[in-house]
């Protein structure tokens, strides 16, 4: 637990320093928060949020075949539509939901949680700016192409049943989040703001690694826990709550971003961290 705290301090830290260099390079007389803050406002109006994704996930799609980066195995189909009115309390924003294993038709769904009427016009406002158009192509990579629905489809044809449902957090999570920087590197991300984006998201991604120590080993209360991710991330006080009542009640899922897509934790035996580390917890 001490060695997967560290490596979130140290990935905290290389983050912040990324980010802060981002900033000045765009603005030196703004810090990179405000700068985040103020690209957040640019978002779509209510009316065409889930046109907004399907819009991103077609521009991706097209993207990786123009450039030949990866094989679509033919049949897939990725639905992108409104989470589930049960489900909307649990995710705020966007989650995927695969086809079957054993099912023949391979339509994944990409859900995209429509903002509440029932809220304050600025409760609604702070929902729409985490769908804001810096975030959008790094939540479509990571959901979609050539995330969760293109890793999960390519498994879905594997031959052998048992490999079918042997699962893993860490390859699934972790591809996910590669897939986000790899959006950077093969020029996917049409501003620098993108890039803010996808470091903000890194800097979530960390901080996962010292709370979930933090609360599952080190004695931390509800509330420290709030506080450490209200201190390093962007994340609106509504949604923080929400991630730290995941993380207790789902001990060691949140490792399995930055552990999956960091090379050097194949060094950790990362096939088996997660489930060690909930065990130790219990």
């Amino acid at each position: 637990a001490s060695e997967l705290r560290a490596t979130g301090e140290r990935m905290l830290a290389e983050t912040r320093e990324a980010i802060e260099r981002l900033a000045k390079e765009l603005d030196p007389n703004t810090d990179w928060v405000t700068q985040l803050e103020q690209a957040k406002r640019d978002h779509p109006p209510v009316a065409q949020l889930l046109q907004s994704y399907q819009q991103e996930i077609a521009n991706i799609r097209r993207f990786l075949n123009e450039n030949d980066l990866v094989s679509i195995p033919a049949g897939e189909k990725l639905l992108v539509v409104e989470t589930p009115t049960f489900q909307r309390s649990v995710i705020p924003y966007a989650a995927y939901m695969p086809p079957g294993p054993f099912d023949r038709d391979q339509t994944g769904q990409f859900w995209v949680t429509p903002v509440s009427r029932e809220t304050s016009p600025r409760d609604q406002e702070t929902q729409l700016q985490e769908h804001c158009r810096p975030h959008i192509p790094i939540t479509a990579l990571h959901e979609g192409y050539p995330g969760h629905h293109l890793q999960l489809c390519v498994a879905n044809g594997h031959t052998s049943a048992v490999r079918k449902r042997a699962g893993s957090d860490l390859f699934a999570e972790g591809w996910a989040l590669y897939c986000e920087r790899l959006g950077d590197e093969m020029g996917m991300y049409r501003t620098p703001y993108e890039r803010f984006g996808m470091l903000g998201y890194q800097i979530w991604r960390a901080t996962r690694l010292v709370v979930d120590t933090g609360v599952h080993t080190q004695g931390w209360t509800r509330q420290q826990a709030i506080d450490y991710l209200l201190k390093y991330t962007t994340l609106p006080a509504h949604e923080v709550e929400t991630e730290v009542d995941r993380y207790i009640a789902w001990p060691g899922q949140a490792l399995s971003y930055y552990l999956g897509e960091d090379r050097k934790s194949t060094r950790l035996n990362s096939s088996h961290i997660t489930i060690s580390y909930a065990v130790f917890c219990l």
